[in-house]
């Protein structure tokens, strides 16, 4: 059965030169590169820091996806970040205006729930099969400033999640590498976690991922 996945990027400088540079190596940007469905991919870049884009981003994703059902492709969906938010809010609507349509797999990157007029996210909807979810370690204490959505599912989705020790930019692809942003405080104690730790990490956010979307067909 032909595919089709859509991609939803994490936030970032709202000058799209910039936005592509910094994102280029992002792993929902791998994973657009590296999908093997029949269909043709859609990548999306992700809002500007205030976030406001995130409803017409989701409108111009949802009007794609209706095409793509409409011509017979099963969805799959991929988010970073906000991105994730996007992804999850887009099930939904899925789910209201199309109740038999089933998506198999949606792949999120640490997604969280600084999302603009979407909705409550933190549960993913029943007409997902299943779901992969890297998320951050809160010991890293990187972004404490927001949480994660899609943090649990209806059945029968199932939900697979794995937390990592890097920081919200290490998880989806972009790690910083800045000594300064990866030093945070916990218990009293400075845990340093070095640009060569938050790299490492961030290898392994791409094994798992990648290894577990191997299974269901995704990439090679």
């Amino acid at each position: 059965m032909r595919s089709r996945l859509f991609a939803i990027d994490g936030t970032g400088p709202a000058i799209n030169s910039e936005y592509e540079n910094q994102m280029q190596n992002s792993f929902v940007n791998q994973l657009y590169s590296d999908y093997k469905g029949e269909g043709l991919c859609m990548y999306y870049r992700g809002p500007s820091l205030p976030g406001t884009e995130c409803p017409s981003i989701m409108t111009r994703c949802l009007n794609d996806i209706r095409d793509a059902i409409k011509d017979g492709y099963v969805v799959h969906l991929t988010g970073y970040s906000r991105g994730g938010g996007i992804a999850i809010a887009l099930a939904k609507q899925i789910r209201r205006e199309l109740p038999n349509v089933r998506i198999p797999v949606i792949a999120l990157f640490d997604a969280v729930d600084r999302e603009v007029g979407l909705g409550n996210l933190q549960t993913i909807p029943g007409n997902v099969d299943c779901v992969f979810h890297a998320m951050r370690d809160q010991i890293v204490r990187s972004r404490v400033y927001f949480g994660n959505c899609a943090t649990s599912a209806e059945a029968p989705c199932q939900l697979n999640k794995l937390t990592f020790v890097t920081t919200h930019g290490g998880m989806g692809g972009v790690p910083l590498g800045d000594s300064t942003e990866l030093s945070a405080e916990l218990d009293e104690k400075v845990i340093a976690i070095s640009p060569a730790m938050e790299q490492h990490q961030s290898d392994l956010v791409h094994r798992w991922m990648w290894t577990n979307l191997r299974k269901k067909g995704w990439v090679n």
